[in-house]
């Protein structure tokens, strides 16, 4: 942003125009996964989920490396949580976690979950 208000040519220039367009969106975008990363209140897996998949720019970027992180911590919470066979504690994650919404791809780690659940509610 810092290189666009330096930028020599006229205000009305379109390539000037357009990268300030996506300046700005960028900026709007990494300040949602921020805060999706950092909420004041209970954390939304399935909002940074979604946040992660519309990503448009680089994925070697600190934002959104940092929300990779907390999916990848939340996940990874899940299996150990599973293999420790914890019923009552991989229930309240799998609800933190909006009954998989938060594991979009992760299909063998949701059946295996949804299996758990069921023998721990039997």
């Amino acid at each position: 942003r810092q290189a666009l208000s330096q930028w020599s040519f006229e205000g009305f220039d379109e390539d000037l125009r357009a990268a300030r367009v996506l300046a700005d969106r960028y900026a709007a975008t990494a300040s949602e996964l921020h805060t999706l990363v950092h909420p004041s209140g209970d954390f939304d897996f399935v909002a940074l989920r979604k946040a992660t998949q519309a990503w448009d720019y680089s994925k070697d970027d600190p934002k959104y490396l940092e929300a990779m992180r907390c999916l990848y911590e939340y996940k990874d919470t899940l299996v150990e949580t599973l293999n420790r066979k914890d019923a009552w504690t991989l229930q309240r994650l799998w609800v933190l976690g909006a009954n998989a919404g938060a594991l979009s791809t992760e299909n063998d780690l949701r059946k295996s979950i949804m299996a758990a659940l069921q023998d721990y509610a039997a």
